[in-house]
């Protein structure tokens, strides 16, 4: 449903952009894999939107995490 739709973050670390996680390519989760969205610097609250484009019912999200252990 996400898939390549418009997306937006409030922090975003050195290129690891918010369309990173909507863009299907997830096989290297860690930080040199630059599959994922990645939020800068030492922030704890970090907003991050998507555009379905329309108004949709969602069941579920799944959020996939990087992998390198790495907060």
């Amino acid at each position: 449903m996400a898939f390549k739709k418009p997306t937006w973050q409030s922090n975003t670390h050195l290129g690891h952009s918010s369309d990173k996680a909507v863009d299907g390519k997830f096989d290297n989760r860690s930080i040199d894999g630059n599959q994922c969205a990645i939020s800068g610097g030492e922030h704890e609250d970090v907003t991050w939107y998507v555009d379905l484009g329309s108004i949709q019912s969602i069941q579920s999200i799944t959020i996939i995490y990087r992998t390198d252990g790495i907060l």
